[in-house]
């Protein structure tokens, strides 16, 4: 009985502390809100994410920009427009736009073909029935062969534009001897009954420039002194849109000035505000280079070479620039792209060799054609243009690089110029010079720079969308070897070179490496000028995909080489080694047929063809891939190189 009395009053005990325990327990925290999303998408034409489920209406889960992936529904043909459904991967929105009909491409000769009646471009290629710029004479200028006189009739010679003239006679009338005007012509008035005659028209004569405050000028004629105010042209021109160091959030303008004191504007294309980048903030500086005329002669007055890096841009947008010159003037309306942060799908064109002169369409018509030829291919929207070298045929006339420009070539794309032999050449013959024509007007990012390595700064180095590009000067190095020039020695060129890379690892999944001189010279062999032997290991140690390079005007391309030895395809494709290509020349009257011309034996060569092309680059998260294209925006070379595993370098 005095156990079972024990056990109940211990029991009672414990009862007793466990409730007390439970009696100090603090209430619970309340819970943190947590939002809930609808499973569906909900869109609008730029974006997609998951919208709130709770009270708050305005939260917003996984925004994002549509990634469109295209499928064509009908094909554009020369005479119809086609159509294609767009369709994003992630939220399957879909709409459908037009594709524009396909332009008929015709050559034309420069000369004017005429008859009585009209005048033409007579064609040069098989359509020969094709006439361009055809229309009637339009006789603007004239000429008084033999003036009239009360007794005998006199002749007027009208000239049209094309060369054309006719002959007119001038009957028999009397004309005041005090000079009659407008804006534009002045003349002397008939005092016959036969007012509507006129004696010696012509354009007025400007002599004496008046420069006005408000951005105009006073023009007086020296021959009638009829005075005229006009707005002042812009004074800046050469206006060059380039890749800043990061593609995605920065970009290089350079433009020149007559005068000091102009400035930069840029907006996003949908936008309204203009930014303006001071004059404070352009980098002004009065040219030194020693820039020539086509014949020779100094250029009549110097000129500020202007440059600004924009920084802090959004990613995967379009923007719109101009230029403002100091009294107030602005430039043509210009555009360029930034790089997507978070994507790897774009494409690049890769061109050179144009050697434009300072008067042939030809040339620039042949990277306008290429252009337009690879954004015709499915999925195709070209970012910008990588150009290795010989822009010009002369680098220190200036009307060669002017015509780029003047040409309105690139007022809608970035390009991103390399230097080539051409460039440093002077106005009368092939010895290489200075680099400092191209410097002038390059649009490029100043890092010549890398840790402790600097090189001549015609070297550079860019990021767009996880391809890390690495831009060399061949002529510096060679003429620093051969000792007519002054730049970096190849090895200067790898330690730099190095030193970029190991800077940028983990932000790229591919390496382009890209110069003017080529790697080989025919297809049996490597080639010294492009230093193949001092390349070669570093770009297997670094893996680098493809090696761009020019000047021989022949395209050659490599097997997937490591070790200098052909490596093994991967379901047709390359998981090890770089691609070594020559570009084709831009320069020419028309684009080529490319049909392979390698004999299989080469231990280097797989592709070799002469002629006229171009290559574009389509670039995912998993590959890249070679276009070699020609006559007719025909593919006739291809290789893909898959993404490699850069976490052992």
């Amino acid at each position: 009985m005095n156990k079972l009395l024990k056990s109940l009053v211990l029991m009672s005990l414990l009862l007793a502390l466990v409730f007390g325990l439970c009696a100090c327990k603090e209430d619970p925290q309340p819970q943190e809100h947590v939002h809930t999303f609808s499973s569906e998408w909900t869109t609008n034409d730029t974006y997609h994410w998951h919208a709130a489920t709770c009270e708050h209406t305005s939260e917003k889960a996984d925004r994002a920009k549509h990634t469109w992936v295209s499928t064509i529904i009908t094909e554009a043909t020369h005479t119809t427009a086609g159509e294609r459904r767009v369709t994003c991967s992630v939220c399957g929105l879909t709409k459908t736009e037009v594709i524009p009909a396909k332009t008929q491409i015709h050559t034309y000769a420069e000369e004017w073909t005429f008859d009585e009646a009209y005048h033409w471009h007579a064609a040069t290629c098989e359509h020969k029935d094709a006439k361009g710029s055809f229309e009637p004479h339009t006789w603007d200028s004239s000429e008084i062969i033999k003036a009239s006189t009360c007794e005998e009739e006199g002749v007027i010679r009208y000239t049209c534009k094309c060369g054309a003239t006719k002959d007119e006679p001038i009957p028999c009338h009397s004309f005041a001897t005090e000079w009659t005007s407008d804006d534009v012509n002045h003349w002397h008035a008939a005092t016959c009954e036969h007012t509507d005659l006129v004696s010696d028209l012509a354009e007025h004569s400007w002599g004496s420039v008046v420069k006005n405050s408000n951005g105009t000028a006073t023009y007086t004629c020296r021959i009638c002194g009829k005075e005229v105010t006009k707005d002042l042209p812009s004074t800046v021109r050469m206006i060059t849109a380039g890749p800043g160091e990061d593609g995605s959030n920065s970009a290089v303008i350079s433009w020149h000035s007559d005068n000091k004191g102009s400035s930069l504007e840029y907006r996003e294309s949908d936008e309204n505000e203009w930014t303006v980048v001071a004059n404070s903030k352009c980098n002004e500086s009065l040219s030194t280079s020693a820039w020539t005329q086509t014949d020779g002669k100094a250029l009549e007055s110097g000129f500020y070479r202007c440059r600004v890096e924009l920084e802090g841009l959004t990613s995967g947008s379009t923007y719109k620039y101009r230029v403002k010159d100091s009294v107030g003037n602005y430039s043509d309306v210009a555009t360029f792209k930034t790089a997507e942060s978070d994507s790897t799908y774009f494409q690049f064109m890769w061109l050179s060799d144009l050697h434009t002169p300072s008067t042939s369409a030809t040339c620039i018509n042949r990277v306008r054609e290429l252009i337009d030829f690879a954004n015709a291919k499915d999925g195709v929207d070209i970012d910008f243009v990588l150009f290795s070298g010989d822009m010009v045929k002369k680098g220190q006339i200036y009307d060669h690089w002017k015509y780029w420009s003047d040409s309105g070539l690139m007022n809608n794309s970035t390009y991103a110029f390399i230097v080539g032999n051409h460039d440093y050449y002077g106005y009368n013959n092939s010895t290489r010079i200075t680099n400092s024509f191209y410097l002038d007007v390059a649009a490029y990012p100043d890092n010549s720079t890398a840790g402790t390595k600097t090189v001549l700064d015609s070297n550079f180095w860019f990021i767009w969308n996880r391809v890390l590009f690495v831009c060399v000067d061949t002529m510096s190095s060679e003429g620093t070897e051969t000792g007519d020039l002054a730049g970096s020695k190849v090895s200067e060129q790898v330690a730099w070179f190095k030193a970029v890379v190991d800077e940028n690892a983990g932000k790229y999944d591919y390496l382009i490496f890209a110069q003017h001189y080529p790697w080989f010279r025919d297809d049996t062999k490597t080639n010294s000028d492009g230093s193949y032997s001092s390349w070669a290991p570093v770009f297997d140690q670094y893996q680098v995909d493809f090696a761009l390079s020019s000047d021989e005007h022949h395209y050659r391309r490599s097997y997937p080489l490591y070790g200098s030895k052909k490596t093994e395809l991967v379901d047709g494709k390359v998981s090890t080694g770089t691609v070594y290509v020559v570009s084709n020349m831009t320069e020419g009257n028309s684009l080529s047929s490319l049909r392979n011309q390698a004999d299989g034996e080469s231990r280097y060569v797989e592709y070799s063809v002469g002629g006229q092309g171009g290559v574009y680059f389509t670039v995912t998260p998993t590959e890249i891939t070679l276009h070699q294209i020609g006559t007719g925006g025909k593919e006739y070379d291809t290789i893909t190189v898959m993404k490699k595993d850069r976490t052992t370098l």
